[in-house]
């Protein structure tokens, strides 16, 4: 993608790292970007280097006018070398209210079963220790 839009790779890096919801993905042949990400960094990269405007100015712009104008840009840069697949629909989560039926059968869980004291165990290990210690003290007839 650096070698596509002829800037270093730490550029990218960089703009990935101030855009958190643009996400490199691993490839065996490299770094690969989703079709929406390639566009949105190719419009940062046209304004940054093109335009030559600070970034500062290029993140507020994104902040308050959003991501559409820098894709829309990108993809005129990049024209037909990226296909931009949409993006994937958001995933809705499930009410609180849903109706989930239990595994046993609409019984409450069985409380978990108590732990031996600790204290006791210990006391319990150490007189089997002591118990051993005499056993080897003790001469064999």
């Amino acid at each position: 993608m650096a070698r596509l839009l002829g800037v270093p790779a730490t550029a990218l890096a960089f703009l990935e790292g101030q855009f958190s919801d643009v996400c490199a993905i691993r490839t065996p042949s490299g770094l690969a970007y989703r079709g929406e990400d390639a566009t949105f960094l190719a419009g940062l990269v046209d304004a940054l280097y093109g335009d030559g405007l600070p970034f500062r100015e290029v993140a507020a712009t994104v902040s308050a006018e959003g991501r559409d104008g820098l894709i829309a840009r990108g993809s005129a840069r990049l024209g037909d070398r990226v296909d931009v697949a949409p993006a994937p629909e958001p995933v809705v989560a499930i009410p609180d209210d849903a109706l989930v039926a239990r595994k046993n059968g609409g019984q409450k869980p069985s409380p978990a079963p108590s732990l031996p004291d600790p204290d006791g165990v210990l006391r319990e290990l150490m007189a089997c220790v002591r118990t051993l210690a005499a056993a080897r003290e003790e001469p064999s007839s």
